[in-house]
């Protein structure tokens, strides 16, 4: 999924973290939300629910340019 400079913020990235609670077939993951805003709070959110997805085989993020400070 690429989300490239779209304006996702917190809150977008929050929905797409509730979207993956429905994914747990899912074997192939990428999401590019480079340049986006999801800060700190979007960030943990869906790195929280990937961590559920047992059955994933690869995964990609890419959260570049995001106000991320730790």
């Amino acid at each position: 999924m690429n989300l490239y400079a779209n304006k996702v913020g917190v809150e977008g990235a929050e929905i797409i973290s509730q979207a993956l609670k429905t994914q747990q077939s899912l074997k192939n993951l990428a999401i590019d939300l480079y340049f986006n805003n999801v800060a700190e709070n979007g960030t943990k959110a869906i790195c929280e629910e990937v961590t559920k997805l047992t059955n994933l085989q690869t995964l990609a993020l890419n959260f570049d340019f995001n106000y991320i400070k730790n």
